[in-house]
């Protein structure tokens, strides 16, 4: 779902996602970075984190639902990524990769975090993360057959954004399903939310400007049979 976020405004944010979670048809539903508030670090307390998450456990329709909100805990500031389905919070990752400003208000997460439905096992990752290809690596290692990024991604940097995700599918043939928002705060942000195939080959994509919903399917017999009929991840040594 590559949507605009109202600054600051919750309310307004999370009721749109509401009815955005009941029209879509998908299994699973993405959202971009902190889609409820946006970076409002003037006052990172606007989120009530067990309370959004009630409210899409509430309206999630028997779909999973994910990502970033404001986390605190100990007086400590987290950019999480839920993933709630009916039954309530089933994975929640801390972002290990803080960008610049960001590293002022937020602490860094400390764990890497996967989670299995149906047959595919889906790394989480936010933003920032693509750059560091380790840790999509780590996420292999564990398993991952798919990761799932939202990210607040800026216009200015659109080519690097279309690259890593690219990469990040190629080398670690995985799927990559990455949803980034437009609009703007600071700076503008580029869209292009994308369903990338382990071959490196972009099913879908959003435009750069518009607010969009994309939808499409990943095939795990597909993802077997590239990883079979092309087995790089035989010959990684550094694990």
């Amino acid at each position: 779902v590559q949507m605009n976020v109202s600054y600051g405004n919750r309310k307004y944010n999370l009721d749109r996602a509401i009815e955005i979670i009941k029209k879509v048809k998908s299994k699973i539903v993405i959202f971009p970075e902190l889609f409820t508030t946006g970076f409002y670090y003037k006052n990172l307390d606007v989120e009530n984190f067990n309370e959004t998450i009630e409210i899409l456990r509430k309206n999630s329709n028997d779909k999973i639902i994910i990502g970033t909100i404001i986390e605190k805990e100990n007086d400590k500031y987290y950019n999480t990524m839920i993933v709630v389905s009916k039954d309530g919070l089933i994975a929640k990752y801390r972002k290990i990769h803080l960008f610049f400003k960001e590293r002022r208000y937020f602490s860094s997460g400390k764990e890497i975090k996967i989670f299995t439905y149906e047959s595919f096992k889906f790394g989480l990752a936010i933003c920032y993360d693509i750059r560091f290809p380790e840790m999509f690596r780590k996420m292999l290692k564990l398993g991952a057959n798919a990761f799932i990024i939202s990210a607040a991604f800026p216009k200015k940097r659109e080519n690097h954004w279309i690259t890593l995700l690219k990469a990040r599918a190629i080398e670690n043939q995985c799927y990559v399903i990455a949803c980034n928002r437009v609009g703007k705060e600071e700076e503008e942000f580029a869209g292009k939310s994308m369903i990338i195939d382990p071959w490196g080959n972009v099913l879908k994509i959003a435009s750069s400007k518009n607010e969009e919903i994309i939808e499409g399917e990943i095939d795990y017999k597909k993802l077997l049979e590239i990883r079979k009929n092309f087995p790089i991840l035989n010959d990684i040594k550094l694990l």
